[in-house]
């Protein structure tokens, strides 16, 4: 059988967390919990990069015949909190300001870690502009033999805002974290971008 591809599982992925949502239930038969709250009918549900993930690693083991790893250690050290702009070091050893920093997931062709595939970083919401750049430059600098990253990011709105206002913020902030890349723009074309909005669903089935 001809192997699914990564880009398929993703976009399957992305599918399948729309699906949970817009009707509150998706065929992974994983469902979204509710936040603690304070008064009853005051249920609110609570999103997040979470359920993408072990979307994804369902279709993954169900679908193909990689090998996963998660919060992979990388092979390089950065500084993402003593700086401005987050920076590499393509150094193995962790002093004052580098460390090790982790990938959401990563795949392999085979169980042996040396044959790595490509890591992939999950996002929800309209994260901060740091938290992006530090995926993406994690992302640029680090390859496996498929020669390919990826950065699946989701974002739920109950409205039409994210037309007038969500949407480009969060272009604006992908355009601001370039700075933080200018070293490694040879590798921009190797980082494929998943983004997608949901429009909630007022009233998601909670049976």
């Amino acid at each position: 059988m001809e192997r699914t591809t990564i880009e398929n599982i993703i976009a399957t992925s992305l599918e399948e967390i729309s699906l949970l949502v817009t009707e509150g239930k998706c065929r992974s038969r994983i469902i979204m919990p509710f936040y603690r709250t304070k008064a009853e009918n005051e249920d609110t549900i609570r999103y997040s990069e979470q359920e993408l993930k072990q979307i994804f690693l369902n279709l993954l083991c169900n679908n193909t015949s990689f090998f996963y790893s998660v919060e992979t250690p990388s092979e390089y050290v950065y500084s993402f909190s003593n700086s401005e702009q987050p920076q590499i070091k393509k150094l193995k050893e962790e002093d004052d300001h580098y460390e090790s920093a982790r990938f959401d997931v990563s795949l392999y062709n085979t169980a042996n870690p040396k044959d790595l595939m490509c890591h992939i970083e999950f996002k929800h919401e309209n994260a901060d502009e740091k938290e992006i750049g530090k995926d993406l430059l994690k992302l640029t600098n680090e390859f496996g033999n498929y020669n390919k990253n990826f950065f699946v990011h989701y974002i739920v709105r109950k409205s039409n805002q994210w037309i007038t206002s969500t949407f480009p913020s969060v272009i604006k902030k992908y355009r601001n974290t370039l700075p933080y890349l200018e070293k490694e723009r040879e590798n921009f074309s190797k980082v494929w971008v998943y983004l997608m909005f949901n429009k909630k669903d007022n009233n998601p089935e909670k049976s």
